[in-house]
């Protein structure tokens, strides 16, 4: 019988593993009290004869080697027909009720934690997060942080237990389930963390027990430090945490999607990422990455690649909303959904019930875009954007400004990279938008820290921060042209007006829309 008093059930069967660098390896000396500790486990489970697998002396890296070994078990464990394979390193030692408390946990996949030093092997590390569920690290993001000076703590092959049918389970990412053994296959990790992270993204419950300490021989045996209580604790008062890597897709550089996606980057904590565009998807893996963001969701050879268990994706665009027939049947299979503003987020929400709709609101450094008097000899008016995107209606702007007089600015796709916009914001006396569309125009909120009167039409979440006639002006989507030539004769014939709404539409950033308030 068990620690607790409870019995597992008799049922149970489990086929014990061990795998082993073989004669003259690090772990030879140490198989006999492995293999010892194994026949003291307390159970009342059946348990199969330890089987020790030996990796060959040939060619490739010893951690790959190990990792054929690994699967070498899997796959005399699964014909054995036990309901569970139990791995344990040939130079572990380990606690009489690891078994157990491992069954116990009734997932899918479930480790033991054990000290490790620092040397030749990626191997998997990971931390039980305060309400369920794991995150994971590579051997270099963890060095020297954890247990001491030269010692991590790990988990994987040498203390795991895996039910039989996780290992039979096909998916589009395995089939089925194992461990890589070639390098090509996994550009960033070392087996046994990937073998972890692929076994989230197939859909499995997997669980690290800080319960079940085991000795990593010979350095740091059960008794390390004053025995596996001590340790345990030292363990789980660890704070530091490696940052979240992000992966963005945007449709081009230096445009709004990139743009925004770039602030977002420098403004999350503990985060770093890389963005890239439809045409440089290929280059990348997007299973590196714990949050995938995708804007470009039409586009079907890549969101088919990517996995509905880390990945948003994100509806930009107002007039994305006519498409949503479309967008469910691409993206339906998704769980987590961003929207730009409430109103797309509020359809979306109707639309996919089931789903977790994010609010992504993207901010404004109000450091780079900063007011400055302009100097000009004439009255000049911005307007930024793709002039070949009908729903943007440059004719109409340049219309405005031909029957009101005043001399038009424009900033079109490709002609002004973004680190320009600053200085092309700070040249004019007013800024004008004509859209039909939009979600969450940015040109509108960088205007608007820079000091800049904003005369839009009513697209997207602008009235949410426009108070017409105090920090801005917003007009209809069908306003005539003398309506926009009305506001803005107000704004160049009267300076005070203009000084008053930019330093309005100024405070309005500082305070609503600073990546600090975002």
């Amino acid at each position: 019988m068990s620690e607790n008093g409870r019995r597992l059930k008799g049922s149970l069967k489990v086929f014990v593993g061990v795998p082993f660098l073989g004669i003259g390896g690090p772990s030879e000396a140490h198989l006999p009290r492995a293999l010892k500790s194994i026949a003291a486990q307390r159970t009342t489970v059946q348990m199969t004869d330890p089987w020790v697998t030996q990796t060959s002396s040939g060619q490739g890296e010893t951690r790959y080697r190990v990792a054929r070994k690994m699967n070498d078990i899997m796959d005399k464990g699964v014909k054995s027909g036990c309901t569970h394979i139990w791995f344990v390193d040939a130079d572990c030692e380990l606690l009489p009720t690891a078994l157990d408390d491992l069954i116990r946990l009734n997932v899918d996949i479930a480790s033991g934690v054990s000290p490790t030093h620092n040397d030749w092997n990626e191997t998997t590390a990971a931390w039980e997060l305060p309400g369920g569920g794991l995150r994971f690290y590579r051997r270099m993001d963890i060095e020297g942080k954890v247990v001491g000076e030269s010692e991590v703590v790990a988990t994987g092959g040498f203390c795991m237990l895996i039910k039989r049918r996780a290992l039979l389970r096909y998916s589009k990412y395995h089939a089925p389930l194992r461990y890589h053994t070639v390098r090509a296959l996994k550009a960033m990790y070392g087996p046994e963390l990937q073998f972890f992270i692929d076994a989230r993204r197939m859909g499995f419950s997997v669980r690290l027990h800080g319960g079940v300490m085991c000795g990593h021989l010979p350095e740091y045996p059960l008794t390390y430090k004053g025995g596996e209580d001590k340790l345990h604790n030292k363990i789980r008062a660890v704070k530091w945490r490696r940052p979240t890597r992000w992966l963005i897709i945007v449709d081009v550089y230096d445009w709004a999607w990139d743009i925004a996606s770039r602030e977002l980057l420098k403004a999350l904590p503990n985060s770093t990422g890389r963005i890239v565009s439809i045409r440089d998807f290929n280059k990348v893996n997007p299973m590196q990455y714990d949050v995938v963001l995708i804007y470009p969701w039409g586009m079907h050879n890549i969101i088919s690649r990517l996995s509905p268990m880390n990945t948003v994706v994100c509806m930009a665009g107002g007039e994305q909303l006519n498409m949503m027939g479309s967008f469910k049947k691409r993206c339906g299979r998704f769980k987590f959904f961003g929207a730009c503003n409430t109103v797309i987020q509020d359809r979306l929400k109707a639309e996919l019930p089931d789903k977790t709709v994010l609010l992504l609101s993207h901010g404004v450094d109000t450091q780079r875009f900063k007011p400055a008097p302009p100097d000009n000899s004439v009255f000049t008016v911005g307007w930024a954007g793709s002039h070949e995107r009908i729903l943007k209606r440059l004719f109409f702007a340049r219309e405005i400004a031909e029957k009101a007089g005043f001399y038009l600015d424009v900033a079109g796709f490709k002609q002004y990279p973004h680190s320009a916009m600053p200085g092309f914001y700070q040249g004019l006396d007013a800024f004008l938008v004509t859209s039909t569309k939009e979600a969450h125009p940015l040109v509108v909120y960088e205007a608007m820290a820079t000091g800049l009167p904003v005369v839009t039409t009513r697209v997207g979440d602008v009235d949410q921060y426009i108070r017409d006639g105090l920090n801005g002006f917003i007009l209809p989507v069908n306003a005539s042209v003398d309506s926009f030539v009305k506001v803005l004769n107000w704004l160049r014939k009267d300076p005070a007006l203009r000084a008053r709404i930019g330093a309005a539409a100024r405070q309005t950033t500082l305070e609503k829309l600073s990546w600090a308030e975002v």
